[in-house]
């Protein structure tokens, strides 16, 4: 759970799976999507990285 008065750069919008770098599953309310274009997975492992690149939260619940 992420709080509402957490400061992020990128917001989580999608679930979504990376698979070695050359596919991406993202699943949305209405399809499961099978990414394979290269300018495609690359919007994923940039957004990847910049939310990996965000300061740790506390846990909202112990």
């Amino acid at each position: 759970m992420v709080p509402f008065t957490a400061s992020l750069r990128i917001y989580p919008v999608n679930g979504c799976w990376v698979y070695d770098d050359h596919r991406v599953v993202v699943e949305n309310w209405h399809a499961e999507l099978w990414l394979d274009a290269a300018d495609s997975v690359a919007t994923y492992l940039s957004g990847r990285d910049r939310l990996t690149r965000q300061p740790k939260l506390e846990p909202a619940f112990t």
